[in-house]
């Protein structure tokens, strides 16, 4: 019994080491507790799976895969994984990390904001979609590079951060994915609150 113990234990410090934010370069001191900053979330650098492919050929792959099961859900599941890109996931990110940072001050954070002062990039470089398979899954995970910029001149990088995390367990594949995206937002608000507040 001890020894399953441990064993939990060092799983669940190792489950939660790998959920993490890192600074790479810049501060926090530029963000006040009234601010609203603005979000874009970027998919241009993105790779998917072990082998790194791009976006398009991993849609090809994905599409071909399903046709082979099920015509119908191949000409669907595009429109799906797009709309999952462009609204799912920021949703997501946006919900749990306002929910974070809203505990302690005033701080906002929304896509649209273009008079805003400053704009988060959400730049995804990384996906594995993951799997699920009823009794056992594989998680899925997403790394993403986290910058803040002036929204004037957004060459001008406040402050970069990197994230990894491994964590949907959902048995949709878009909604696995926008469980990372969640949780992507609750650290960085966590990162937040703990270096600015």
């Amino acid at each position: 019994m001890n020894k399953f113990l441990l064993l939990t234990a060092i799983l669940l410090c190792f489950n939660l080491y790998s959920q993490q934010i890192k600074i790479l370069n810049g501060d926090f001191d530029f963000i006040t507790e009234r601010d609203t900053i603005n979000l874009i979330f970027e998919y241009e650098s993105l790779k998917l799976l072990a082998d790194s492919i791009p976006e398009q050929q991993f849609i090809e792959n994905r599409i071909k895969s399903l046709q082979k099961r099920n015509h119908e859900d191949a000409h669907t599941w595009e429109g799906e994984w797009q709309v999952a890109k462009q609204r799912l996931w920021p949703e997501n990110f946006i919900r749990n990390l306002n929910r974070v940072v809203s505990k302690k001050n005033r701080l906002h954070f929304e896509q649209g904001l273009t008079s805003a002062n400053y704009t988060l990039l959400v730049k995804t470089n990384w996906i594995y979609t993951g799997w699920h398979g009823g009794f056992m899954n594989q998680n899925a995970k997403v790394k993403a590079t986290l910058q803040f910029v002036e929204t004037s001149k957004p060459e001008i990088v406040l402050l970069e951060l990197e994230s990894f995390v491994h964590w949907g367990v959902h048995s949709n594949l878009e909604k696995r994915l926008g469980e990372n995206y969640a949780k992507i937002g609750t650290l960085l608000g966590r990162v937040i609150l703990k270096n600015r507040f």
